[in-house]
């Protein structure tokens, strides 16, 4: 009975050091999570609007709108017996701030974009050359507001 007792007694401790491991690494999403202002004290300063500041505020808003595609770092997927390089690309996706609650940002125009690569087929343990083919976004646009303009035209 003491072999048993003592060997429920390990694995209850194994599992709780592995959930312990576990939840230690954080989840994909949380690396996509706005950073909260908190640290800042106060979290933004009040200050009279001029030439100068209405100069720097538009360049901040043109850059985050929903007006044209931007440079992404995408990670090309493959099956796990395969080695890709490189293993990630640069490519135009819309992404932005539409300002009509729910909506996003979305591509109104794709093409493809050919991505020249080496392959490493660790089965076979050859490299090879070929493409990789991933969309790029060539125009953006925000459906609720296309649609709510359209509608108010109406």
């Amino acid at each position: 009975m003491t072999h048993l007792t003592w060997a429920l007694t390990v694995v209850t401790i194994l599992a709780a050091g592995a959930q312990a491991n576990f939840t230690r690494y954080a989840y994909f999403d949380q690396f996509f999570q706005p950073e909260p202002l908190h640290h800042l004290d106060p979290p933004f300063v009040k200050e009279i609007c001029n030439a100068d500041h209405d100069k720097h505020y538009q360049t901040e808003l043109e850059k985050s709108d929903c007006n044209f595609p931007k440079l992404v770092l995408v990670k090309m997927k493959v099956p796990s017996y395969i080695l890709l390089r490189p293993h990630q690309a640069w490519v135009k996706r819309c992404i932005g701030a539409c300002y009509s609650g729910s909506d996003h940002c979305s591509a109104s125009k794709t093409n493809d974009l050919e991505v020249p690569v080496r392959v490493f087929n660790v089965k076979t343990k050859k490299w090879m050359c070929g493409t990789y083919r991933l969309v790029e976004h060539s125009e953006c646009h925000c459906p609720l507001e296309a649609k709510l303009e359209a509608d108010s035209k109406d």
